[in-house]
């Protein structure tokens, strides 16, 4: 459920097939390669599209030394 006070939605249209939307939030290989902007590499860790689901990624300024990035859920 969404807080007024907390939340924020953005709303895009991406003119592609859905499938290839699909694909590229829920694919590790395909997430890595738009996550974050280059010259940074992102490194999924974890990526649980299911509802409750939870993702988990990592980036490297150098490509070598990789950092935790994002954890969601919190907690």
């Amino acid at each position: 459920m969404m807080n007024p006070d907390l939340d924020l939605a953005l709303e895009r249209v991406i003119r592609a097939p859905r499938a290839v939307v699909w694909g590229a939030w829920t694919d590790p290989s395909r997430f890595e390669k738009w996550w974050v902007p280059a010259p940074a590499v992102c490194r999924v860790d974890r990526l649980d599209v299911r509802p409750g689901g939870a993702f988990v990624t990592r980036l490297s300024e150098d490509g070598r030394e990789f950092v935790p990035h994002i954890r969601l859920p919190s907690g």
